[in-house]
């Protein structure tokens, strides 16, 4: 159940507010729809062309067997679910004027992809995400979307030779980030949010990530939400710096972990 009274880090009372949340449907973005439904009294706009992690939500609980009164749900008439495209529905701008604030999940974000998808990256995390930013703008609002550690320049691409075709520059994911800045630097208030997973070496097995539980970030995410005023117009680095580990480091600890719960003896180690 929400919290019949919430406050923010200044310890006024947060006001119910309406989210439209695109890219509802994915890891994050389910999981950022349990936590507003179970802790706060906000509405959600959910907005993905799926919602198979998010239809618990959505669903009515089953009618009682001995023919007793409906059981709702604590969240009923607080999500509701839009199948849109946001590449080309125009009622996108409408789900965003009725909305206090807008958080953009929707993007490309494998990096195995960059380097393979160039231009489907470039049409999804920045063509199509320019009428979001644009209808942000002229209404107003604010807006929260997220990035990735790739702004920084830290990719596994980065690290090849600099003639390499398939080689990418920072530039190549600071692309909407930048128009979201100059926006919200003349017009409305905007927030750029960057996930922080970092790559510090060339090859897969030494490339180190920083770990962070999702319900954990969605804990900073809320925080950002609920905190407008000093939430905007700031940059997040959303992870935790005594957890990089490098992904060999992560398989072995997998394996230890597998051993443990499957009875088995496991591997005595992992190669690469």
């Amino acid at each position: 159940m929400a919290a019949a009274s919430r406050l923010d880090l200044d310890g006024n009372p947060i006001k119910p507010m309406t989210i439209c949340l695109i890219g509802a449907g994915g890891f994050i973005g389910s999981h950022l729809c349990e936590k507003l439904m179970a802790e706060t009294p906000h509405t959600v706009l959910a907005v993905d062309v799926y919602n198979d992690k998010i239809k618990h939500l959505l669903d009515h609980p089953p009618p009682p067997a001995d023919g007793g009164q409906q059981a709702r749900n604590p969240w009923d008439g607080r999500i509701e679910f839009h199948r849109l495209n946001i590449k080309h529905d125009s009622r996108l701008e409408g789900l965003i004027k009725t909305s206090d604030v807008t958080i953009n999940l929707a993007a490309i974000c494998t990096p195995a992809d960059y380097n393979t998808r160039p231009l489907d990256t470039i049409y999804s995390n920045f063509i199509d995400a320019l009428p979001v930013v644009r209808y942000c703008s002229e209404n107003n609002k604010r807006l929260i979307h997220f990035s990735t550690c790739e702004v920084y320049g830290k990719t596994l691409g980065s690290f090849l030779p600099k003639d390499h075709p398939l080689r990418k520059e920072p530039e190549f994911y600071q692309l909407i980030e930048r128009l979201i800045y100059a926006e919200g630097f003349w017009h409305a208030s905007a927030i750029i949010c960057c996930g922080v997973s970092l790559y510090s070496l060339s090859t897969v097995a030494k490339s180190q990530r920083t770990f962070v539980y999702i319900k954990d970030a969605m804990e900073a995410v809320l925080l950002m939400i609920e905190n407008p005023a000093r939430a905007n117009g700031q940059i997040f680095n959303v992870g935790n710096p005594n957890n990089e580990v490098t992904i060999k480091q992560l398989a072995e600890i997998m394996v230890q972990v597998y051993s443990k719960v499957s009875g088995g003896g496991g591997y005595d180690r992992c190669e690469f």
